[in-house]
């Protein structure tokens, strides 16, 4: 009842969230345990379901896995890889800003997402020079095992926030866990991501309604600035909730806290 809706889904709101909540409510009520993520907690907190409280938890995603030392890569090149939405998440937003940081260096940008896109993008730069056309390089899904060790020999991994939705992707976790620098673009001032990545060391943020030459900019400067050395104990602290492990205890606690009372 709380993820971003699609056109059916906003053609008959009132009535699908009427049957979305009377399926929650059945199902929360016979649950041991109910776990939201913690990006979810203000619309659970609400008095529809307030007396589920004793029994919910909130929950950072638990996906966290962490590379044991930062690796020096002078490599700067770009990966994005996660599919696009229409309205939502939209390539262009990607195109227009990159398109300006590949004049200002010799650099490529991989961008790894589903079929239909993969056209869309191709679309998007027919009519850009060929130079261009060259360096943004549009890949089909790969398996995620291979996709991790192509993401290892490259510099720089690109995220794309939503353009509405608190809806928080888990690509950003494991993006943290590989220790590389990240560039963010949000494109709404609410993008949950924001605060997260404020914790990140080596972290660029970037607002899609800035001129795409300004943005270019602070990007440029990123990829040419000394790189921070990033501890792996530093990360699972600061993002220890997003720590399978860290989940796991919680449950646990509950459960034990509730046996014993």
């Amino acid at each position: 009842s709380n993820c971003s809706n699609g056109i059916i889904e906003r053609l008959f709101r009132k009535a699908y969230l009427n049957t979305v909540k009377k399926w929650e409510y059945k199902v929360f009520s016979m649950a041991d345990l109910i776990i939201h993520l913690k990006w979810h907690e203000k619309h659970f907190k609400e008095d529809f379901y307030r007396e589920f409280l004793n029994k919910t938890i909130f929950l950072g995603i638990p996906v966290l896995k962490i590379k044991n030392s930062f690796k020096k890569n002078d490599n700067k090149d770009f990966i994005y890889a996660g599919r696009f939405y229409r309205s939502l998440r939209e390539p262009r937003v990607l195109i227009d800003i990159f398109e300006n940081v590949l004049r200002l260096n010799i650099n490529k940008f991989d961008i790894y997402t589903n079929d239909e896109y993969v056209k869309n993008i191709n679309k998007l730069l027919a009519d850009k020079d060929i130079d261009i056309r060259n360096r943004f390089i549009v890949h089909n899904y790969v398996a995620q095992e291979k996709l991790d060790t192509i993401m290892e020999n490259i510099g720089f991994l690109v995220s794309l926030g939503n353009s509405y939705t608190d809806m928080f992707p888990s690509k950003i976790i494991s993006y943290i866990g590989s220790l590389k620098p990240i560039i963010h673009i949000y494109q709404t001032q609410d993008d949950p991501v924001i605060d997260f990545l404020k914790k990140y060391p080596d972290a660029l943020l970037i607002y899609s309604k800035d001129k795409p030459e300004f943005n270019a900019d602070k990007i440029n400067h990123f990829i040419n600035s000394e790189r921070p050395m990033i501890e792996a104990e530093y990360i699972k602290e600061v993002y220890k909730d997003n720590l399978p492990e860290y989940s796991a205890n919680q449950m646990m606690e509950f459960f034990y806290n509730r046996n014993t009372k």
